[in-house]
């Protein structure tokens, strides 16, 4: 039992690493058309707020690109629900 504690201690903590690393390069490289990709690609279930933070960041130049606008659609259709 402890070791099944342990290893979703892990898997957990893999998946915090996991956005924040997702969340780091996208902000980082929010000028590029792949910021906006990595976040649908990647971190697509991460909290809607954090998401929308990461989103307001780029310019309109990356929102209007193709993954830019996937993340939007993203944001609106978690907001709906």
């Amino acid at each position: 039992v402890d070791s099944a504690v342990l290893i979703n201690k892990k898997l957990e903590n893999n998946l915090k690493r996991q956005y924040l690393y997702a969340i780091n390069y996208a902000i980082s490289n929010k000028d590029y058309e792949v910021a906006p990709y990595i976040v649908v690609r990647e971190i697509a279930n991460a909290n809607i707020n954090l998401l929308d933070t990461v989103y307001a960041k780029f310019s309109e130049q990356i929102k209007k690109s193709k993954y830019g606008q996937q993340l939007k659609q993203l944001i609106e259709n978690r907001k709906a629900n």
